[in-house]
């Protein structure tokens, strides 16, 4: 098989990296007013609401005092958080508490229009952006990692391999902070490299710099904070990366990008939320169990034997002597997704460390096949094919879930925007002027601009009260107020029936095609 020269190479990069950037572009493509936000991106929106200058400031959040006060009652008082989580105006709670970078971003594309339309075009925009930048920043790493053709076409199969793996692309079809940083990955990997390399204090001050960061974008990040301690400690450079310069630059980070965690520590908060949720609430994290894991990432294997194969052939076959510098980004990607299982809510969650395992193997494939020798181009040939295959045969299911995904959004999207309507005629009527009870409250809302939204406080106008559909206040609302309409989504009304006890004896449910179930037939006496 004759090789690419590696300026072949190159240019071939560049059209497949053409083809690729567009690919993932039409992955993400919705037209910007057919779909609607889901239930996690309303949130995120409306966190982006407060101008710029309070969110940067950390107006737009409880300070840490008050947020341990809020705490402190819900324990106390045995509420369920919850309940009333996300109903609030305040940005630490709506970002989900996440950090506030990727809320930076998304303000980007917004033209100081609040209304749902401007939002859900803006929405789009970030998350196509996002998308393309993490698609070509990627895709430019086996041009750092390859000295020569025949390493480039290796590592570049690699990254075609984990970009058309189906839990890579997909989480960017939704807003999600996971993603931004899964894209921090990428400048990070390159850097701790170099401080694996070179710990000089320059190096150093980019690599906490890069921390810094990421402590700004999702609290998750504490795993790649935690692995880099750990790594640094076990190859006896801790003491030589963690100076006095580097801490600095770490904290000037996180306070220049945010100096709102001066008063809010948000980063803290996050932590705190966790525990809550484990030792607490106790019903987040249920659901996770070795059988959740494994079915929300068995489309990864082929990818993780790839992983394996490379491991393998390289310490083996080749006998390159296993090391912290070799394999660091191994090692911290692999405790990422460790640390990360108990709570895999979704399967975007292990984004940034198979991101971090992907660029591992880029580097390794690129230097496994750096100057291929006669005894090792069969090996090359069959690593490339075998790769092909696997990369068409995921295109194809990354393809197919795409549009299938497409068809269901906009299925739904012509059916809530029907169903909204429907509400808006309801609520003005004057036989619906009692309470809304809804478990999506906060989409209506979104999309209801004009009506009042409040939680905890009952007003004489119609109110739409988002409620964990585990725990449905009934009787609180039933004292003293009237109600007039349940609202549910379908898909959970039927799903959990069981936990609305005092509608089970409903007969008259709406069979209709809607996404929205309205039951006004069997209010309680």
């Amino acid at each position: 098989m004759a090789l690419l020269s590696l300026v072949q190479a190159r240019v071939a990069f560049i059209s497949i990296l053409s083809v690729i950037v567009i690919l993932a572009a039409i992955n993400v493509f919705r037209p910007l007013n057919d779909l609607v936000l889901n239930y996690d991106e309303v949130d995120y929106m409306n966190a982006t609401k407060p101008q710029f200058s309070e969110i940067y400031l950390g107006k737009s959040t409880l300070n840490f005092s008050e947020f341990l006060r809020l705490g402190y009652k819900k324990i106390k008082g045995g509420d369920s958080f919850p309940l009333s989580v996300q109903e609030t105006k305040d940005g630490f709670l709506l970002r989900h508490f996440h950090g506030v970078l990727p809320v930076y971003f998304i303000k980007l594309f917004q033209k100081g229009e609040e209304d749902a339309i401007a939002n859900q075009k803006a929405a789009w925009k970030a998350k196509l952006s996002l998308t393309v930048i993490f698609v070509i920043s990627f895709l430019c790493l086996p041009l750092y990692y390859s000295n020569s053709s025949q390493s480039f076409l290796a590592s570049f199969a690699v990254a075609a391999l984990f970009l058309t793996t189906p839990i890579v692309l997909e989480p960017f079809y939704g807003l999600n902070f996971h993603t931004f940083l899964a894209l921090a990955v990428i400048p990070f990997s390159i850097v701790f490299n170099m401080v694996n390399s070179n710990p000089d204090t320059r190096n150093s001050v980019l690599l906490l710099v890069i921390l810094g960061l990421m402590v700004n974008i999702i609290v998750t990040a504490s795993f790649i904070i935690f692995g880099v301690i750990l790594v640094l400690f076990m190859g006896g450079k801790f003491k030589k990366v963690i100076t006095g310069s580097s801490l600095l630059a770490f904290a000037a980070t996180i306070f220049l990008t945010y100096p709102g965690q001066l008063l809010s520590f948000d980063f803290v908060k996050a932590h705190l939320m966790h525990a809550y949720k484990i030792l607490v609430y106790k019903k987040e994290y249920t659901s996770v169990s070795v059988g959740s894991v494994f079915e929300d990432i068995q489309t990864l294997l082929p990818f993780i034997l790839v992983l394996c194969a490379i491991f393998v052939y390289r310490h083996f076959f080749l006998g390159v002597r296993t090391s912290f510098k070799n394999d660091a980004l191994l090692y911290i990607g692999v405790l990422f997704l460790f640390l990360n299982s108990p709570f895999l809510l979704n399967n975007r969650y292990f984004l940034p460390g198979i991101t971090l395992l992907a660029v591992w193997a880029i580097k390794e494939a690129g230097l496994m096949f750096d100057g291929v020798k006669f005894n090792n181009i069969q090996v090359f040939r069959v690593f490339l094919l075998s790769l092909m295959v696997i990369v068409i045969f995921n295109f194809s299911v990354v393809r197919k879930n795409a549009v299938s995904q497409y068809l269901e959004e906009s299925k739904y999207a012509s059916l809530f925007r029907a169903d909204i309507v429907d509400l808006k005629n309801s609520i003005n009527s004057a036989s619906n002027s009692g309470l809304i009870v809804s478990d999506i409250a906060h989409i209506l809302k979104f999309y209801m601009e004009s009506y009042e939204f409040v939680l905890g406080q009952i007003a004489n106008s119609s109110i739409l009260v988002r409620v964990d559909r585990e725990n449905l206040p009934i009787d609180v609302f039933k004292k003293d107020h009237q109600i007039s309409m349940f609202m549910f989504r379908k898909i959970n009304f039927w799903r959990d029936i069981n936990n609305y006890p005092i509608l089970k004896k409903c007969n008259d449910l709406d069979s209709t095609e809607h996404i929205i179930i309205r039951i006004n037939l069997c209010m309680p006496s």
